[in-house]
C-alpha cells in the first residue's frame, strides 16, 4: 500500500525509546519498528547498501539527539528515505 487508509502517509502509532548510547548502525534505530515483519532478518543488510555514507547523529543536550540529513550522496534527506526503499 502506497498511502494509509485516510489517503495520508503511513505513521507508527507509537516511538520507541532509543538509548543513543547503544546506536551503531541504522538497523539499530529502525528494528524496534520491524519487530514482527518478515524483513527484520534482512534489515543489517539493507541498512548496509542503502546508507553506505556517514550519518552523523548529533547531540544537542543529554535528552536529546538528531540526524543530520543532509550527509548522503545528493546532500538530501531523500538520501535516508528513497535510499532506503
Amino acid at each position: 500500500m502506497g498511502l494509509a487508509p485516510d489517503g495520508g502517509l503511513f505513521i507508527p502509532e507509537t516511538f520507541p525509546q532509543i538509548d543513543t548510547q547503544n546506536v551503531n548502525s541504522p538497523a539499530d534505530v529502525l528494528k524496534p519498528f520491524f519487530s514482527d515483519d518478515p524483513l527484520l532478518d534482512h534489515l543489517e543488510g539493507i541498512c548496509e547498501e542503502a546508507f553506505n555514507f556517514d550519518f552523523p547523529l548529533v547531540e544537542l543536550d543529554e535528552n536529546l539527539s538528531v540526524l543530520e540529513l543532509f550527509h548522503g550522496p545528493t546532500s538530501a534527506f531523500k538520501d535516508f528515505g528513497a535510499r532506503f526503499l
